[in-house]
């Protein structure tokens, strides 16, 4: 049965871009260390700030990538250390590689002969890329650990407008150019017309900076009209904030969630795309004690369909738990999560529904959101309406979804 959806947005892990409302932060990492997942795989991006030095490396991969006509070491001059521009890491082995200006490895004299403060920060940059991976592999099963109660509508911070104000030009003051306009009349007609020009501009963009201002003014105001109407129940603004809370949450895998109130604003029917299960990483990365490396440990079969089962039911749960939430007048949620597979009748893709749940606000309420770090979501929402086909290793079979 097909479902009906009228808003859709994409919720992405540690990188909200929201047209001009939220601006842009980037994914989680430290200062000089990131982790970068996709579907080609695991990259670690390492830079000693202030060095010069930094790397990028596919983690998964066994060796360092090299070019068509690539050298095993580039050779030194005579009498001259080689200077690395970028380290490379081998993840298999845990080997630190000196490459420079061109990607071509340096022999190792070139690591040697730098500060141990350079080489000690970076291995501090390594030791924190490899914590926050860590960190956010354990997070995908610990998703709903930051469900809201039912009765904790979501704050409406106010945004400051962050856009700085053009400058206004300023005439030079130099004795040359003085003289020259008291001396030389062609040269005062050029610099008069070149001072137009830039006030002229300035002006422009004053003006853009103001009607800019305006807006984010008359933005904010209707943010807090529609948090203020959505507590009291109106069903448009139910959906604006709840659109709007959900772009704020840091999703640890790009999720794309749908949603359209029904029955009056009674109900609300949630569709979320789940990841699909090969995106989820599948190794757990532990830094060497002594020396800079990275050993990697990949997770098995068995272990990534239950982390998969674990992230997919806990999505689940959040997004109800948000749901009633920023939606003071729904009484239940209907949510249904599907992926993305091959259409082996047809060609092409098709949406695959995994599980799908009818949850009232009275039975929710139950819960205790104050412990939360006990619940297994796959097992909680067992205690409401499902329909789902798994087995005990966590590999989902097709269902027909609620159609409410």
């Amino acid at each position: 049965m097909t479902l009906r959806f009228r808003r859709t947005l994409r919720i992405a892990p540690g990188l909200r871009l929201n047209l001009g409302k939220r601006g842009v932060s980037v994914s989680a990492g430290v200062r000089g260390a990131g982790v970068t997942l996709g579907r080609q795989g695991l990259y670690g991006n390492v830079g000693a700030p202030g060095t010069g030095l930094s790397y990028r490396t596919r983690l998964e991969a066994g060796k360092v990538q090299r070019g068509p006509g690539s050298r095993r070491a580039a050779p030194s001059r005579a009498g001259a250390r080689q200077i690395p521009s970028a380290l490379a890491l081998e993840a298999n082995s845990g080997q630190l590689l000196a490459l420079d200006a061109e990607g071509h490895p340096l022999d190792d004299s070139s690591l040697r002969g730098h500060s141990g403060a350079i080489l000690a920060e970076l291995q501090a940059a390594v030791t924190a890329l490899v914590a926050e991976h860590n960190r956010r592999l354990d997070a995908l099963a610990r998703l709903h650990e930051g469900t809201p109660a039912p009765d904790a509508f979501p704050e409406c911070l106010t945004l400051p407008f962050d856009v700085p104000a053009p400058e206004a030009p300023r005439r030079p003051r130099s004795i040359w150019y003085l003289l020259g306009r008291l001396l030389l009349p062609g040269y005062r007609r050029i610099t008069d017309r070149e001072w137009q020009a830039q006030w002229q501009e300035y002006q422009d963009s004053e003006q853009v900076w103001a009607r800019q201002q305006a807006l984010h003014a008359a933005r904010e105001q209707r943010r807090q009209q529609a948090y203020a109407s959505a507590l009291q129940g109106d069903p448009a603004a139910e959906e604006w904030v709840l659109e709007d809370h959900l772009e704020d949450i840091d999703w640890p895998l790009p999720t794309e969630a749908s949603f359209e109130l029904r029955d009056q604003g009674r109900t609300l029917a949630l569709d979320v795309t789940l990841p699909d299960a090969d995106s989820l990483p599948g190794l757990r990365l532990r830094a060497y004690q002594r020396g800079l490396g990275i050993s990697v440990a990949r997770l098995s079969a068995t272990a990534r369909r239950t982390l998969y089962s674990q992230h997919a039911h806990a999505i689940g749960f959040r997004l109800i738990g948000e749901a009633f939430a920023a939606a003071p007048s729904v009484e239940r949620v209907i949510l249904s999560a599907c992926t993305v597979r091959a259409d082996e009748l047809r060609g092409g893709q098709r949406d695959v529904y995994l599980y799908s749940v009818q949850v009232s606000r009275d039975v929710w309420g139950d819960i205790r959101f104050d412990a939360l770090t006990d619940i297994d979501p796959v097992a909680s929402l067992d205690q409401f309406e499902l329909r789902r086909d798994m087995t005990v290793t966590g590999i989902f079979r097709e269902i027909e979804p609620f159609g409410g």
